[in-house]
Parts: C-alpha cells; sequence; structure tokens
C-alpha cells in the first residue's frame, strides 16, 4: 500500500477525484478512471496490468505505447501504476537492444537470413524488416506476459482480512485450544 504522503503529494498536484471528475481524461474513460480495481494493489488486476504492458510495451509501436496501453488498462480494469511502470521499459536507452534482439528472433522463426539494414531516405528498410520485426515482438510480449501473469497468479497470496469482532473471536478459540 502506498503511505499516505505520497497520496498527499499526487493531490497537492491536482489528480485527486474531484478535481478530474468532469475533465478531459474523465470524459474519456468514463468512470473507470476512478475504480479502485484500477489504483489498488491486488491480484486479478495486477496481472491483467503485467500482460497489458508486456504487450504493448514490446510493440514495435513505438509512439503509442502509453496511449494504448493505459486505454487497454482501464477499459480491461487493470492496475495503472504497474501498467505504466511496464510500458516504459522500452525506452530510447532500450529500444535498439531489445529491437534488435527482436528483429534477430523474427528472422529466426521465418527462416530468413539477418541483413544488415540501412535507414535511408526512403522506407524500403521498414517492408524489410517490418514483418519479422512484429513477429519478434509479438512473440516476447506473448511469452514474457503469459509468464507474468501465470507467476502472479500461482505465488501471489491475497490476505483475506476478517471484520475486527470475528479476528477476535478467533483470539479468543486460540487461547482457548493453546
Amino acid at each position: 500500500m502506498l503511505k499516505l504522503k505520497y497520496f498527499r503529494w499526487i493531490h497537492k498536484k491536482g489528480f485527486s477525484r474531484r478535481r478530474l471528475r468532469g475533465g478531459f481524461l474523465h470524459r474519456c474513460f468514463g468512470d473507470n478512471l476512478f475504480l479502485k480495481s484500477s489504483w489498488a494493489w491486488r491480484k486479478k488486476p495486477v496481472a491483467r496490468a503485467w500482460v497489458i504492458g508486456c504487450l504493448i510495451s514490446t510493440s514495435p509501436f513505438f509512439g503509442f505505447h502509453l496511449i494504448a496501453g493505459l486505454t487497454l488498462a482501464l477499459l480491461l480494469r487493470a492496475n495503472l501504476p504497474t501498467t505504466i511502470i511496464l510500458l516504459f521499459t522500452t525506452n530510447p536507452l532500450t529500444a535498439p537492444i531489445f529491437y534488435s534482439f527482436a528483429y534477430a528472433l523474427g528472422c529466426l522463426l521465418l527462416n530468413r537470413p539477418l541483413t544488415t539494414l540501412s535507414f535511408g531516405g526512403n522506407f524500403t528498410w521498414l517492408w524489410q524488416a517490418g514483418f519479422p520485426l512484429f513477429l519478434g515482438c509479438s512473440i516476447i510480449g506473448l511469452i514474457s506476459g503469459l509468464g507474468g501473469y501465470f507467476l502472479i497468479q500461482t505465488f501471489w497470496k491475497e490476505k483475506t482480512t476478517f471484520p475486527f469482532k470475528y479476528n477476535r473471536n478467533l483470539n479468543k478459540i486460540r487461547d482457548l485450544k493453546g
């Protein structure tokens, strides 16, 4: 759970429900923007966010990651902070390494030879590298997304909390047994 000082900082910056209600984001995404499942650290929304974040961040459409990821997260009621963190894993520093690996994987799966691409003024390199790059990115995104989803579903144990009176009664029963 986030500490209270972080919530106060966010509120001071103008991201309160009262200030966002009726604004641009609220008009675009509706009341899904204010759902607890979009912000709370719970098992199912975090697992959904992991799949969305991995699939979108590994796509070759570099400029549309944030828009597509947040839209899907809000529509599918996934955890927004997890989605945002995963969307920024492919950034201008990591993109050349990641996309070259994805291109090599795509060429390997299609049995095409790896060629050196020349990024000249025309876009012929896009036709040569487009399908292998898209295939490699999709495979990496599916494996990392589904693998993370199943790991979260397997190892994340949610605590069940009872109201105070039930906890007090359980403590009495434990005292009688022990």
